[in-house]
């Protein structure tokens, strides 16, 4: 894995194109080596390849996803079993659109030798204010937080082994949201999710061929208007469900995020 600790891989759709030859200058210039994955072209390939997508849940809860958000899940799905595949304990999953920040490698680095317990760090987050703090702080002076609520953006994530197993897993059983979504929503004690904080990676103001972007950071690709009645209830009580159970877990994952990495870090005797 050429001396840098994780694999990294980026989901591409169609290559050569501009995303690709942009994405692919943003991770040389933070000094990383990565690989393309060939993305899942949702209006080409649905109906031609499987998939796990749920449309009798999605109808729950409002509109279907169209064929490109469904690619998008499907694309994210095919970089995980490659990063499960191939047995790596840690590996970065970036979509084509990712801007990498100043200080990218060395904070996903710092997390993995200075941070444990976790099985999927965010390293880009749009919402604040929905964020409780852990005392787990990094040497590049990064610190991992709990999202207490849903966040949204996949343009740039951190799995260890466990994490990809994970959410591989909860992906081939079955979605019915986009991956940031989905993957936030199974956030609990069994699935441990941080953010770091501040992120070293955000998404472009691009248009995407994976799917809809929300309209203002942190907003959702939904507008309320895509729901009928019974759908906005039962929307409505899912996140309910899933805010509470966040909510209710995230002092008790910050406090095992911290003990987690102090017997990580405390010498050997």
């Amino acid at each position: 894995m050429t001396g840098q600790g994780f694999r990294c891989l980026y989901i591409n759709l169609r290559a050569p194109i501009r995303a690709a030859i942009e994405v692919e200058a943003e991770i040389a210039k933070a000094g990383v080596v990565a690989e393309r994955v060939s993305g899942f072209d949702g209006k080409r390939d649905i109906g031609k390849l499987p998939t796990t997508y749920s449309a009798t849940r999605r109808m729950l809860a409002g509109k279907q996803l169209n064929p490109a958000e469904i690619g998008c899940v499907e694309s994210h799905r095919r970089a995980l079993r490659i990063l499960v595949d191939a047995g790596d304990a840690f590996g970065v999953i970036l979509e084509d659109d990712a801007e990498l920040l100043d200080g990218f490698r060395d904070a996903v680095e710092a997390v993995i030798a200075e941070a444990a317990g976790w099985h999927l760090v965010r390293l880009e987050w749009r919402k604040r204010g929905v964020l409780a703090d852990s005392p787990v702080r990094l040497s590049t002076g990064h610190k991992l937080v709990v999202p207490k609520n849903m966040t949204f953006g996949a343009a740039s994530f951190l799995y260890s082994r466990e994490g990809a197993q994970l959410a591989l897993a909860a992906l081939d059983g079955g979605y019915f949201q986009t991956p940031d979504a989905e993957l936030g929503s199974r956030a609990g004690p069994a699935f441990q999710i941080y953010q770091l904080d501040p992120p070293v990676a955000r998404e472009k103001p691009l248009e995407s061929l994976l799917g809809n972007k929300p309209e203002h950071v942190g907003g959702s690709d939904r507008e309320s208007s895509d729901r009928n009645q019974l759908q906005m209830i039962g929307n409505g009580l899912y996140r309910l469900r899933i805010s509470l159970r966040r909510r209710g877990s995230a002092k008790a994952n910050a406090s095992r995020l911290a003990l987690e990495t102090e017997r990580l870090q405390k010498p050997a005797k």
